[in-house]
């Protein structure tokens, strides 16, 4: 148990929301006559066009992929599909690499709005008789198609609730929240542990025997997990810090090569990912 009182001073909740126009149409037209020419009922499926090449918006779309990568790597689960866990040492490496996303993704955005008068006139070329042209939205409106939010805010605290409701229920109420925040917070360090045990059954499954192919990322990821784990582990969890070390020492500190070619030292790697995953599981009274 984590003392919610203590963690606050810790950590902040950051949520992400990147919007990007997606290019594609359902086009009633083609879907209406696939669906008389197959006698079927036009509920039955609907066809899907793309506005422009794809690969007008793909250096937008790969950036944006690697940006909400970099977003769940340096942040734990708060809420589901909400905001996520930013630990306060984390927060000006964190808050750098977002300004640097978003200058990237804001030039990438105008120099495709500068262009968009030409990929529009090349749709038609590229679409040939499924272009409509009330499917392209005028510039203005397909800029606002376009965007980047990064909010910042506190941890919910129980003393910032006030309501004019008697004290014996805003009493209760407090340590409602209080449990809340106590159940999300395990569940956000569970969710620290997760990465471990993925490395580390990656790890077994890859070295467990001989002659099964790994690639150099995992160990590569491997070392960034034991780099970026310290300002993950919000709570000062000490069994977290142990596995950690655990990792560095008995998976990470091995070069790829020297897990292909020296079997000792890989069988020795394997087992010890094994144990690092028995370890998690019995922490947590099962799988995590």
């Amino acid at each position: 148990m984590t003392n919610t009182n203590d963690i606050h001073a810790n950590v902040m909740l950051v949520e992400l929301r990147i919007s990007q126009w997606t290019a594609r149409k359902m086009d009633k037209r083609v879907s209406n006559k696939v669906a008389a020419e197959s006698h079927v009922d036009e509920a039955v499926g609907n066809y899907y066009k793309s506005l422009l090449d794809p690969a007008v918006l793909k250096q937008i779309k790969q950036h944006i992929n690697e940006t909400r990568t970099q977003y769940y790597t340096m942040t734990l689960p708060w809420a589901d599909d909400g905001p996520r866990v930013l630990s306060a040492e984390m927060y000006f490496e964190f808050m750098e690499k977002m300004s640097n996303a978003r200058e990237k993704f804001e030039q990438l955005v105008n120099s495709f709005l500068t262009d968009y008068p030409y990929h529009r006139e090349e749709a038609k070329r590229f679409l040939g008789e499924l272009f409509n042209d009330d499917d392209y939205p005028e510039p203005l409106a397909l800029a606002h198609k376009f965007g980047f939010n990064l909010n910042v805010r506190p941890l919910p605290h129980s003393n910032d609730f006030r309501c004019d409701i008697g004290s014996e229920e805003i009493d209760k109420i407090r340590r409602d929240i209080e449990a809340q925040t106590q159940a999300t917070l395990e569940n956000t360090m569970r969710a620290a542990f997760n990465r471990i045990m993925d490395v580390a059954v990656r790890y077994a499954d890859r070295l467990g025997k001989d002659d099964n192919v790994f690639r150099d990322s995992m160990v590569e990821n491997a070392r960034e997990l034991v780099d970026i784990m310290p300002k993950l582990n919000i709570t000062n969890d000490p069994e977290l810090a142990r596995l950690t070390d655990k990792v560095r020492d008995k998976l990470a500190n091995h070069e790829p090569d020297a897990l292909r070619t020296n079997m000792t030292v890989r069988r020795e790697t394997a087992a010890a990912a094994k144990n690092i995953a028995s370890d998690i599981e019995n922490i947590f009274g099962g799988a995590a």
